[in-house]
């Protein structure tokens, strides 16, 4: 399972439902770098296909390393302390 950079050791200690998971999701994996890689070869040849392809990918990027500065939620601290003793 190199797409998820797990040797064959480590992949034998996966239990069979997450094998079966991880594997069904492979494809999907592929086929979205797939899209990327074709959004990029195709980006040139449209008008103002590579502003807007750098557009996307700036918010991609912005949604990743989002500020939680804005963030005015309290803590839950009630389920902190269950998760806590769940663990």
């Amino acid at each position: 399972m190199r797409e998820y950079g797990l040797g064959y050791w480590e992949l034998l200690q996966v239990p069979i439902r997450a094998f079966w998971l991880l594997a069904r999701n492979i494809n999907r994996l592929k086929a979205q770098d797939d899209m990327r890689s074709l959004r990029v070869l195709v980006a040139p040849q449209i008008k103002d296909g590579v502003s807007s392809l750098s557009e996307s990918l700036v918010l991609e990027i912005d949604q990743i390393g989002e500020s939680t500065s804005e963030d005015t939620s309290e803590l839950d601290r009630e389920g902190l302390h269950a998760l806590k003793a769940f663990l």
